[in-house]
């Protein structure tokens, strides 16, 4: 059942004018207003944000004169929190007040006019925007005229802003347009709200899952790859094109894969949870147990494939002195294979780039006939950048391989590995640096996140050793310091003393 207004509608609706830019758009909105003044009216203009709320108000009051300053008042209405309202309506609007309001701050606002504004034809509303819909609209121009009032609107537009303007189209067909994007809006904002609502229960079974299901005795590392894990089941479940159905079953594989998981290693997870090789290379360089410290960078290697073996063999080497502190030769050996397999990446990162910094060979591996040919492949420079950036990378980590080679060697019959962060040796490589992050973060997530520094572990023989060097060489320079008093022996104490000192730094050095 329609139930009519206790009013007539009483709102004259003008054409609506469409402007190219702004300042036309600016321009036509003070004649309008002022078109409206001079006829004895008030004039409500509604702006869409607060700055144009600003700008607006400046050139009214900046042209009053030019229209016999017939803008009596002028009051701005840009924020529902002050008390700007209170003030608007507190007083009836007579001949000659403007308001300038945001659409938002204008809302609910009780204007009241004067009889005389009335009998001149009311309140003159412009909306200097296109809104979003029929509702919005009819809200914003019908202030007085929607309870009986007297009033007339105008919508003025700058269609540099509005994506709904056609050149030649009449209101209706444009509003028309307008709607129906208003409506398709709407029902995939609905639809959103809705998977998000639906989601929301699967992430709260993930919750107590992770609260009741987890053992006590798992590590942080092996978490986050159920995280991890979690993270990619909930891209699946955000697709809106998933049934119910569809969303049960991708938790339940989700939870089922990591229950079972769980229930397997003899109380060691991070080789069935994982599947990235950087958080198996973490665990494999920290876990105790040698055995499975080994079968966690076995399954990094099997992950990875051949071609970035390289990272495997260097943390093997690492691991190798890690577990047993005379197992020199045996991360030697590793260290020799990561060095093979980091210079093939370089092999591969050159020939890339004489492929891509070539026109001539592009065109031969793409198969171009001519040179004109090239000008649609944009993507030739930015390969070209990678990987001379590639390049220069992998002879950084060729360079500290090398160098972790020579430690183990000078090292003697046991050493011990510290770890560093990657970017600490790579800093320094200059040009592409646009490059650096995507490359340097590709292979932290193949597992090249430390770099590696060996040096000699020192026994308690060594310490001893160390010891009497240093006390022995105190005395000698002891002994020398009196040979200096004695004439004559000048010359030999000076010499006792230099040895001495050399001899109490080494001792030293040696003890630590």
């Amino acid at each position: 059942v329609r139930i009519p207004s206790f009013r007539p509608y009483a709102l004259v609706q003008n054409r609506n004018i469409y402007c190219n830019n702004h300042s036309e758009w600016l321009q036509t909105i003070v004649l309008a207003a002022f078109a409206k003044l001079q006829q004895g009216c008030a004039v409500l203009i509604i702006a869409q944000h607060i700055k144009q709320v600003e700008v607006i108000e400046r050139q009214l009051k900046a042209q009053n004169g030019r229209f016999g300053m017939c803008m009596k008042r002028c009051f701005k209405y840009s924020r529902q929190d002050t008390d700007e309202k209170d003030v608007i309506g507190a007083h009836k609007l007579d001949m000659g007040d403007v308001i300038v309001a945001t659409n938002l701050a204008g809302r609910g606002t009780d204007i009241k006019l004067t009889d005389k504004v009335n009998a001149n034809g009311g309140l003159g509303v412009i909306l200097t925007f296109m809104a979003s819909n029929i509702r919005i609209e009819k809200q914003a121009v019908g202030r007085t005229a929607r309870a009986g009032n007297p009033g007339a609107s105008a919508i003025i537009v700058n269609k540099q802003t509005c994506d709904y303007v056609v050149d030649g189209a009449a209101n209706e067909v444009i509003s028309r347009v307008r709607d129906l994007v208003s409506a398709q809006q709407m029902e995939q904002l609905e639809t959103r709200v809705c998977s998000k609502r639906r989601i929301e229960d699967f992430y709260r079974r993930f919750k107590e899952f992770m609260r009741t299901r987890l053992p006590s005795s798992l590590n942080d590392h092996d978490k986050d790859q159920i995280y991890y894990r979690w993270a990619l089941a909930y891209t699946r479940l955000e697709d809106d094109n998933n049934s119910d159905d569809d969303l049960r079953r991708i938790y339940g594989e989700f939870e089922q894969s990591v229950a079972r998981d769980l229930s397997c290693d003899s109380g060691y997870y991070s080789l069935s949870i994982a599947y990235n090789p950087h958080y198996l290379t973490v665990n494999g360089i920290c876990h105790d147990d040698e055995k499975y410290a080994k079968r966690l960078l076995n399954e990094a290697a099997r992950i990875l494939g051949h071609q970035h073996q390289g990272i495997v063999y260097y943390f093997r080497a690492a691991n190798a002195i890690r577990l047993n502190d005379t197992a020199i030769s045996e991360a030697c050996t590793h260290l020799g294979t990561a060095i093979q397999s980091f210079a093939e990446n370089l092999k591969r990162a050159q020939e890339l780039y004489a492929l891509t910094s070539s026109d001539a060979g592009l065109q031969r591996k793409l198969g171009f006939s001519s040179s004109s040919s090239m000008v649609a492949f944009s993507s030739r420079g930015s390969l070209s950048g990678q990987s001379q950036f590639e390049m220069k990378y992998w002879k950084c980590i060729i360079e500290l391989a090398q160098s972790n080679m020579e430690e183990l060697q000078k090292a003697g019959k046991k050493a011990k590995v510290k770890y560093e962060r990657i970017d600490s040796a790579i800093d320094d490589i200059d040009d592409y640096t646009e490059y650096t992050d995507c490359v340097v973060n590709y292979y932290k997530q193949c597992g090249l996140w430390m770099r590696l520094e060996f040096e000699a572990k020192r026994t308690f023989w060594d310490r001893c050793k160390g010891f009497f060097m240093a006390l022995i060489g105190g005395l000698t320079a002891v002994a020398g310091a009196f040979c200096c008093l004695v004439p004559g022996l000048s010359s030999l104490g000076t010499s006792l003393i230099m040895s001495g000192i050399q001899a109490v730094i080494e001792g030293v050095t040696a003890m630590i």
